[in-house]
């Protein structure tokens, strides 16, 4: 749900002025988001050769702490734009393999009877912040400006994968199991 709070503001709100504020066009923001999501399928597909052989945990964690980081800082960087293509397609590809082991995690540990339940509320929940997040990203783009609206996103990112580094439940992230 946090994550949903920043990352949906982030490119419903606060990219589209930071790409005008930036760059000066609309391109750049299209460039922008392509560059992340091209990165991100890259990630997966990447993920979808190695992932089988990667520890889950380790893997889920590392990508929650790198992303946002690079992502994040290359944006209150404000780079150059090629430069901020770049750390936007690493960041997707960093990011790639979280969607698919988060995925996998509650498929696997949840009783199949109840898996439609599960994952509806699931991503019920994942939107619910958005609403919340882009009026909050707005007001504070207007009141601190861009760059200390991304490093407070970028600071929120991180204490929540500090927190989820610190969770014990993930462990259960490396126990495979097959459901029948």
């Amino acid at each position: 749900m946090v994550a949903g709070l920043l990352e949906k503001p982030l490119m419903s709100v606060v990219a589209p002025v930071y790409a005008e504020d930036n760059y000066g066009s609309a391109a750049s923001f299209g460039a922008m988001l392509g560059a992340f999501g091209a990165g991100a399928l890259l990630g997966t597909l990447a993920f979808s050769l190695v992932g089988r052989r990667l520890p889950r945990r380790f893997t889920f964690l590392t990508c929650l702490l790198v992303a946002p980081v690079v992502m994040f800082g290359s944006l209150a960087a404000t780079p150059p734009l090629a430069a901020l293509l770049v750390a936007l397609a690493v960041s997707g590809a960093i990011f790639g393999p979280m969607n698919s082991l988060f995925a996998t995690a509650i498929q696997e540990t949840t009783p199949t009877g109840l898996l439609g339940r599960v994952i509806g509320t699931v991503s019920a929940l994942s939107m619910v912040g958005v609403p919340l997040g882009a009026t909050l990203a707005g007001l504070v783009v207007a009141e601190a400006g861009l760059v200390a609206t991304l490093i407070g996103m970028g600071g929120i990112y991180l204490a929540l994968a500090v927190a989820m580094v610190l969770n014990p439940a993930l462990r259960a992230m490396d126990v495979r199991r097959i459901q029948a």
